[in-house]
């Protein structure tokens, strides 16, 4: 008789897989447990699956019904991103709802180059973010200060300069005008610093994150509109709402470091935005 080729007499792997459920069928009818497949068989989907709730939480989240925990610090901070959408923009939006008690108080007869406080305050904001936005955006800069750096620098930087612009309507009522005026200015300057350091970490933590959070940054940015919009109609020229609302802005940014580091220790997506750079895109 003709030798049959070694490839024939090789088993296959599908006659393998045949024999093995064969014998795990004899072992069950005889009361034997089924032989088990090697690790690294199963697919990779069921190999690489997480288990969502081994994320530590914050005490406060044992706390809490199931439902409520993870919707305040399950994959998605959500809430959180409303928040800090409204603190983005409160500080800018107190500033123009209150503009008459400068424009008709403090600097009422101040033009420069034929502008007056209405006029000059808008100018200097924008040139001011769109300028610190360009810088803060570079890779070099970047790489140097962190998101959450840039975060807690604008908190601070905008309550700077909107207690400073509170200053300026309590102290320098009978000072030189023009230097009244160069003071006001400077502080929206440092406004729109502070507002290019809040918006951009924000944004970029909430883009790198998940679109969703964008979306919530933005639905609380335009919430901060319509809040100081609202206060504003009817007591726009009131000197103690202003000062009351400039020092509730204040407050609402001091509160962003503890509470975003509060969530950060229950949430993994947080927790690697406190990385440094490197390690964190590595």
């Amino acid at each position: 008789l003709a030798e049959r080729p070694a490839s024939a007499m090789t088993p296959k792997p599908a006659d393998i897989e045949c024999a093995t459920e064969l014998s795990d069928r004899s072992h069950s009818d005889h009361g034997g447990s089924p032989s088990r497949k090697p690790p690294g068989h199963e697919n990779g989907a069921a190999a690489n699956a997480v288990d969502v709730d081994s994320t530590p939480r914050s005490p406060l989240s044992s706390q809490l019904p199931v439902g409520l925990c993870g919707f305040l610090w399950g994959g998605l901070p959500v809430p959180l991103f409303y928040y800090l959408g409204v603190v983005t923009l409160i500080h800018w939006n107190v500033v123009l709802s209150f503009m008459p008690i400068f424009s008709q108080g403090l600097y009422k007869g101040v033009h420069w180059l034929g502008g007056d406080w209405g006029e000059w305050v808008p100018l200097c904001y924008a040139v001011a973010t769109n300028i610190m936005l360009a810088v803060t955006t570079s890779r070099s800069v970047a790489a140097r200060l962190g998101t959450v750096s840039r975060l807690y620098a604008g908190c601070l930087v905008s309550v700077v300069s909107i207690l400073g612009l509170l200053a300026c309507d309590r102290l320098l009522q009978d000072a030189d005008k023009d230097f009244a005026m160069l003071l006001g200015l400077t502080n929206v300057v440092i406004l729109g610093i502070g507002s290019s350091l809040l918006q951009g970490s924000i944004f970029g933590m909430a883009g790198s994150i998940s679109p969703r959070l964008s979306s919530a940054v933005m639905v609380g940015q335009g919430a901060a509109g319509v809040a100081s919009g609202v206060v504003g109609l009817p007591l726009g020229d009131s000197r103690t709402a202003a000062a009351i609302c400039m020092v509730v802005s204040s407050l609402a940014a001091l509160v962003v470091p503890p509470l975003f580091r509060h969530v950060a220790l229950s949430n993994s997506h947080l927790r690697r935005m406190m990385l440094p750079a490197a390690e964190r895109d590595g």
